[in-house]
């Protein structure tokens, strides 16, 4: 009885010690919300669950604060969760998708929602899905996609949570079509849809690649994080004009 009264004295001291904090503090008022916000699927999670998935978010942004290089620590793991990101996006994307600037970019097609009982014997990565609703349901089109769609809301809360910390150490641009982080997300989306159409066997979703270079072009992102790089954009767009001798795909783009 001692010991659990401890651990919880600990854990409430801890709570408090991350709402004080004012970039923490901010992760936490977000993790909070999401796990109210009816849209968000979030919701429909049991208090256990949602307490665990905010206690992870917030000891892993607690790390990040507490490095010798927050800025760089931060990158790190946004490398580590945005490409599962990727994977629900462009899984789940169609004309109704919560993300539709992706529509704008080639190498994205909206098309492998229709693929999913096909990937289940395909893709790792949808298997591995499926894996986890066979205990109680067979897996169809239909719990195959809502179990992706909560999964894709869990890892969007984490990443959010990262973006909240690298605003707060500032690791942006001062223009927005300069900035590196929605650039980077997309990057990884056309990566994850040229991944998946390969275990399809489908041709390239790139109107205009004659080389087929420009998915591996679009995962240098993930270089240059691991370097160190400062600048990730313009190390990036360097990377891709030697590769492709095209511009950049994201010069010019407003993001909203």
């Amino acid at each position: 009885m001692l010991s659990k009264l401890k651990e919880w004295w600990q854990v409430r001291k801890t709570f408090r010690k991350w709402n004080r904090h004012p970039i923490l503090g901010t992760v936490l008022h977000h993790a909070r919300e999401a796990m109210q916000d009816q849209s968000k699927c979030l919701a429909q999670l049991e208090d256990k669950k949602q307490g665990e998935i905010i206690i992870n978010i917030m000891q892993d942004c607690d790390e990040i604060i507490s490095s010798s290089n927050p800025v760089q620590a931060n990158r790190l793991k946004i490398a580590d969760w945005s490409y599962e990101f990727a994977q629900c996006q462009v899984l789940l994307l169609d004309e109704h998708s919560s993300w539709p600037i992706l529509h704008k970019f080639d190498g994205v097609s909206g098309e492998l929602h229709c693929h999913l009982m096909e990937l289940v014997e395909k893709s790792k990565y949808v298997s591995k899905m499926a894996f986890q609703i066979k205990p109680q349901f067979e897996p169809t089109l239909s719990n195959i996609s809502d179990f992706l769609m909560l999964r894709s809301r869990q890892v969007s809360l984490i990443l959010e949570s990262f973006n909240i910390i690298r605003v707060g150490l500032k690791d942006f641009s001062e223009f927005d079509i300069k900035e590196w982080y929605r650039p980077y997300i997309v990057s990884q989306c056309i990566v994850a849809e040229a991944e998946f159409r390969r275990e399809l066997g489908l041709s390239s979703a790139y109107k205009n690649d004659r080389t087929g270079l420009k998915p591996l072009a679009h995962s240098l992102w993930l270089n240059n994080i691991e370097n160190g790089e400062q600048d990730l954009r313009w190390a990036w767009e360097r990377a891709w004009a030697e590769m492709t001798n095209e511009p950049s795909p994201y010069n010019d783009v407003v993001w909203k």
